[in-house]
């Protein structure tokens, strides 16, 4: 079966925590395709400092070497903010890998909202894609709307963690609404 997830529409971001010695660390904020080396008041460093993460993280680590978190940020300005709520930028994690492995989305949902860090929502935790079905019949699927925000949702992410099998899904009527198509 897979865990399938509402795909949120917005800018990647991914945050690491690195054991340099015992009590001695290195946090880094990466965009989509470079580390942000330098804090500064882009989206990135903004969600690093509102939700703590580097604090999160370093009390999750516990006796591992490093852990990786990356999420989509929301917020004004970012892709046509398709989820306009009060308090500034969010961020939706949907990948925590640890030494051992990607820790499974329904896993991610028991660990982060305690500290206040939101997860992606679950649209299934065990989907199994009938036989007989066809990719339309997957775009079907993935159509209804946000758990997020009342609209039109962007497609789900089907995962199955412990197998290492991921792919996206695409809703038409999100292109639609949005002139993406």
């Amino acid at each position: 079966p897979l865990s399938v997830t509402e795909k949120v529409d917005g800018t990647s971001a991914t945050y690491f925590l690195r054991r340099i010695k015992k009590n001695k660390y290195e946090f880094g904020v990466c965009s989509r395709n470079k580390r942000l080396v330098t804090e500064d008041n882009s989206y990135y460093w903004k969600v690093a400092r509102k939700f703590k993460i580097e604090d999160v993280l370093k009390l999750l680590i516990g006796g591992l070497d490093w852990l990786v978190l990356q999420g989509e940020i929301t917020g004004e300005g970012i892709q046509g903010n398709k989820y306009p709520m009060s308090g500034g930028e969010r961020f939706w994690a949907f990948n925590f890998i640890t030494p051992h492995g990607k820790i499974s989305t329904e896993d991610m949902q028991r660990i982060f909202p305690r500290h206040g860090i939101y997860t992606v929502p679950i649209v299934d935790s065990s989907y199994t894609i009938p036989e007989d079905s066809t990719i339309d019949d997957l775009i079907k699927y993935v159509q209804g709307e946000s758990k997020i925000y009342p609209r039109e949702r962007e497609g789900c992410v089907f995962r199955n963690v412990e197998k290492g099998i991921s792919f996206k899904c695409i809703n038409n009527l999100f292109l639609l609404k949005n002139n993406l198509l």
